[in-house]
């Protein structure tokens, strides 16, 4: 058949999951993993978009639906209550880490750090099993393409939020918390080559970005 541009998938995407959205809420109410999964679809389509007020929606609903108290009301709260409930899955790391990517491409700087700090503190709540867990599923859960593991581990995910959490730490001159947050990324990426056997080429390109950003930290500092 004839081939399909990039708009016409995200609007076939976007029709699927809009459709998938009122018979999972009707059947198992407004706290399900499924639907969470349909409301992060939609965000990720949406912000592809542009559509960045549509976005943030379809992100809260999705984190609401995942069971993240206080989602709904607003995505860039402080600590204050809006933790994942108790079993809540792992996505609501990817989820998080989607609202940072979102707000940074934006330009809002404020409300993605207080995302992809959020979403390292919902990756460390996590269990190895669950971690691993992520692995499988960050293709289809992610705005970015998750980093290569190597090895297998899982704690590379973890390094890739710290990368944009110096990022954003450096782009607003906090030279100190940029550091210590990429000099974290780099110190998992080199336990993972140890785990690894020192073979890790796939993840040789991050290991440079993050050296990149460190040098531009140490040229602010």
């Amino acid at each position: 058949g004839p081939q399909r541009s990039g708009d016409d998938g995200r609007s076939e995407a976007l029709d699927r999951y809009g459709a998938a959205v009122t018979p999972l809420r009707e059947s198992r109410g407004r706290a399900d993993p499924d639907l969470g999964r349909a409301h992060n679809g939609v965000g990720m389509i949406l912000s592809e978009e542009g559509d960045g007020d549509g976005a943030a929606a379809a992100f809260r609903e999705s984190l609401a639906s995942y069971g993240v108290r206080g989602a709904a009301g607003h995505v860039e709260g402080e600590d204050d209550g809006d933790s994942p409930a108790p079993g809540a899955r792992p996505e609501v790391f990817y989820v998080w880490n989607n609202v940072g990517l979102h707000h940074l491409a934006g330009g809002e700087r404020g409300l993605a750090l207080r995302s992809f700090l959020k979403a390292r503190s919902a990756f460390l709540s996590l269990s190895g099993e669950e971690r691993r867990y992520l692995l499988g599923v960050g293709g289809s859960l992610s705005l970015s393409p998750p980093p290569p593991c190597p090895g297998g581990d899982a704690d590379v995910l973890l390094a890739s939020v710290l990368r944009n959490i110096g990022r954003v730490h450096g782009a607003d001159g906090r030279a100190g918390k940029a550091a210590e947050a990429l000099e974290e990324a780099l110190r998992i990426h080199r336990v993972a080559g140890m785990r690894d056997g020192g073979q890790r080429p796939s993840s040789s390109r991050e290991v440079a970005r993050i050296l990149g950003n460190l040098a531009e930290v140490h040229l602010l500092g």
